[in-house]
């Protein structure tokens, strides 16, 4: 068959596939698709011995495969090579995308590209089977969307599966428990306060700087393994260096504030920050001191670049100062040693009694999620770092005259922590909180983090059954929110 037969057996045929976003139908042809159709199960079977056939042990679902043969058409053999390189981009992904046909252009795959079989290539044509993979074999429609009215909301699924909600609720109040209940299962967060109880603040805000000035703050006094020097400046939410100074090793801005309410015992000390990549050659460092009321450090918390080590940044915490001190971590997170390029997000350290514990976590661009999250305790059983802590300094660092980052110092949060007896519950979220309880990945965030460690141990994450569900949303006066999901077909 030439090849003018070819296209015009398939042109009047073809029609838009969009993966992520982009039509695929600028790239190729399509002449045959595969997988779309009747979707075969997985039957599981058991034998019984001295009875015929067998028994049914369960149904499989397995993953979802898309083939597509397709033509590429072109004017020359370099434009097909180019056109080749744009679609192998486009398909290069590392998790599943949408994939929508113009045949059911309300109905979502997620597929990622698996494998390609090479037909026939002559000059500016080329035929090629792509296959794709769907692990989840189902495919979605449009979102629903229900808002919660005096903490009541009823919605409806009418697809051919259950489908996963995800509740996204907004604090209006301080609440200890939150509870989001249907006919026969619920979800709580938290505890409720009974009458012989009372509510209590265990974190108490005692210092909240969002980097809008520099009034209180004095200059540092000492750095590790240099000197302070230069000033910070502010554009009214977020501190950067307006002069690294000068020095041989490490120099730059330092400053310092007496922490209200010290000296404090049981403490968690917030920073966000932001750290970016831009450059292999740029060295920079971001640190924290936790001081006592000598100015001798407790504790410090860094992130910094310092060597030959790409665009990865290192995080580095550290308990104590002088001679005696205890490293609890120094490096660059998990994979390929860039898990926190690019930074912008919270480290904490705090202490309860003699537990210390520190959290690292990059935020997502587009969500706000924590990404890239570590977390480390350790127990001082021997009782080495108990200085309380008064004070905190900031500082950012230069080496010599080696380029720096535009590093940024944003907020920085101190709470108390306060014992909480048999008869108090403690309040686990707060006005303006946003809480999101999400079934397709059994997860629970609140303002992005992630706090599994509220689930109360009877609540399960639910599903929504076909037909009319309705929700109850508690304690409802002080919450608002929203459930959406998708419904699920195969």
């Amino acid at each position: 068959m030439s090849i003018r037969n070819i296209l015009d057996e398939i042109i009047e045929d073809s029609f838009p596939i969009y993966f992520n976003g982009v039509d695929l139908s600028q790239f190729f042809y399509i002449k045959s698709d595969n997988g779309r159709a009747i979707y075969g199960r997985e039957v599981e079977l058991f034998s019984v011995p001295s009875r015929p056939g067998a028994l049914i042990k369960g149904v499989k679902y397995p993953p979802r495969t898309i083939t597509m043969e397709v033509l590429f058409a072109c004017d020359s053999a370099e434009e097909l090579r180019k056109k080749l390189e744009d679609l192998n981009d486009i398909l290069s992904l590392e998790e599943p995308a949408p994939l929508i046909f113009h045949d059911e252009y309300d109905r979502t795959y997620y597929a990622i590209s698996e494998r390609v079989t090479e037909g026939y290539e002559w000059n500016g044509f080329h035929v090629t089977t792509i296959t794709f993979i769907c692990p989840d074999p189902h495919k979605y429609g449009h979102e629903n969307k229900e808002n919660f009215v005096n903490g009541l909301a009823t919605v409806r699924n009418n697809g051919y599966r259950e489908a996963a909600p995800v509740f996204e609720i907004e604090v209006l109040e301080d609440i200890t428990y939150m509870d989001i209940i249907c006919s026969d299962a619920y979800m709580r967060i938290g505890e409720p306060v009974t009458v012989e109880q009372t509510p209590i603040q265990r974190e108490e805000v005692v210092m909240n700087y969002k980097a809008d000035n520099t009034t209180g703050w004095t200059t540092g006094t000492d750095v590790d393994g240099g000197v302070p020097a230069g000033n910070f400046q502010t554009n009214g939410f977020s501190l950067n260096v307006q002069s690294y100074g000068t020095g041989s090793t490490w120099h730059g801005p330092t400053i310092k504030t007496s922490v209200p309410q010290a000296p404090l015992q049981d403490f968690i000390a917030e920073f966000l920050l932001g750290f970016p990549s831009t450059s292999y050659d740029k060295r920079s460092r971001v640190e924290y001191y936790l001081l006592n009321d000598l100015s001798d450090a407790i504790a410090k918390v860094a992130m910094k670049r310092i060597g030959n080590e790409g665009l990865g940044n290192t995080v580095e915490i550290r308990l104590g100062g002088g001679l005696d001190t205890e490293f609890l971590y120094v490096g660059k997170g998990e994979g390929a040693g860039t898990a926190w390029a690019d930074f912008r997000g919270i480290m904490r350290i705090g202490r309860i009694g003699n537990e210390w514990f520190f959290y690292v976590a990059k935020f997502h661009p587009e969500t706000g999620a924590h990404v890239n999250r570590m977390y480390r305790t350790y127990t001082d059983a021997e009782l080495r770092f108990t200085g309380n802590l008064s004070q905190i300094q900031l500082h950012a660092g230069q080496t010599g005259t080696v380029p720096t980052e535009a590093v940024n110092i944003d907020d920085v949060l101190i709470k108390r922590v306060n014992t909480v007896t048999d008869n108090q519950v403690p309040y686990i979220a707060y006005a303006g909180d946003i809480i999101q309880i999400d079934m397709r990945d059994s997860s629970i965030k609140i303002n992005g983090e992630y706090r599994s460690d509220l689930k109360d141990f009877g609540a399960s994450f639910f599903m929504l059954p076909k037909g009319k569900t309705d929700l109850v949303l508690e304690p409802s006066t002080k919450l608002s929110g929203k459930v959406t999901f998708r419904e699920r077909f195969l």
